[in-house]
């Protein structure tokens, strides 16, 4: 039986067995690129010690499932708008901010087979750049899903430091 979907178009590719089963990502190549551009240039600070650790960690890499998924939906509704990348990589920026807090309350020294950011560079600089993220990500000029799914971060994180 075939997928109903095989031969029709989503978001301006073909979809075919090959590509399915092979590589899905391939479907989201173009916009994982485009999210990789908006992560870049949202660490971009004046602060030198925070772009050392943000790069750090963005660099060691990672599947990026959750941005991976939340392109595929907004490409199978149809969506878009280039601020589908921006949330990609909000949601992938609040992974990492999560993973830095994790490691020092942990007291992790390993991940993804590299010593961890707060094993690197000790616990308060990573620390302090998972609290940044949230500057990084709140700066967006108005749009209302970003400042929702910033709120939500906050509260999250006052929640947990109760």
């Amino acid at each position: 039986m075939a997928l109903p979907i095989i031969g029709h178009s989503l978001g301006g590719i073909t979809l075919n067995t090959a590509t399915l089963t092979s590589n899905p990502l391939a479907l989201i190549a173009e916009d994982m690129q485009a999210m990789d551009r908006v992560i870049a240039q949202r660490l971009t600070t004046s602060v030198p010690l925070i772009g050392q650790i943000s790069h750090y960690i963005i660099a060691a890499g990672g599947k990026r499932l959750r941005p991976a998924l939340l392109l595929m939906v907004s490409n199978a509704l149809g969506n878009s708008h280039p601020h589908k990348h921006l949330l990609a990589a909000v949601v992938e920026l609040i992974h990492t901010a999560t993973l830095l807090h994790d490691d020092v309350v942990d007291e992790s020294t390993m991940r993804r087979g590299r010593p961890t950011a707060n094993e690197s560079f000790g616990n308060p600089a990573s620390v302090l750049v998972g609290d940044s993220a949230h500057p990084l990500l709140s700066d967006d000029g108005g749009s209302r899903q970003y400042a929702h799914i910033a709120s939500a971060v906050r509260c999250h994180q006052h929640h947990c430091r109760r």
